[in-house]
């Protein structure tokens, strides 16, 4: 609260010395004069800099986060899911030429990963787990599902 009156009061008398520089016609005098410019700044620098810090999280750029293990998933529930995926990826992407990966995990546990087509079209470079893609923002409608 202090700091805002002592800011309005520096606004105050500033827009004052202004008006009657104004009045004069000599309004670059306010310019021209070294203390009033380092005043200013001054005044500024001190409102603005005596501001409290922000909240430390407690957090550091060395913390490690820890995810939880995945559950188990039971293996017909795994072989199910692998299954229908796999149908999906032959009959929906495969036979249209597709060019990527598909993984898909239910619960931490990866139940079904495929990999079809080339890096560059016409070159003989097949797509696998490392090959990377420049996917820029396209990806955020699937990471928000």
């Amino acid at each position: 609260m202090v700091k805002a009156i002592f800011l309005f009061i520096v606004l105050a008398v500033i827009l004052a010395i202004i008006k009657y520089l104004y009045k004069k016609n000599d309004l670059l005098l306010l310019f021209k004069s070294k203390r009033w410019v380092a005043i200013i700044i001054l005044s500024f620098l001190i409102v603005g800099c005596n501001e409290p810090a922000a909240k430390n999280s407690g957090y550091t750029l060395n913390d490690v986060f820890q995810l939880p293990s995945p559950k188990p998933l039971p293996a017909a529930q795994s072989d199910f899911y692998k299954s229908v995926c796999q149908n999906w990826f032959n009959q929906s992407l495969v036979s249209t030429g597709f060019n990527g990966g598909v993984l898909v995990a239910k619960d931490g546990n990866i139940v079904f990963e495929a990999y079809n087509g080339v890096v560059k079209l016409g070159s003989k470079d097949l797509v696998n787990r490392a090959t990377s893609f420049h996917i820029a923002s396209v990806s955020k409608t699937f990471t928000a599902m």
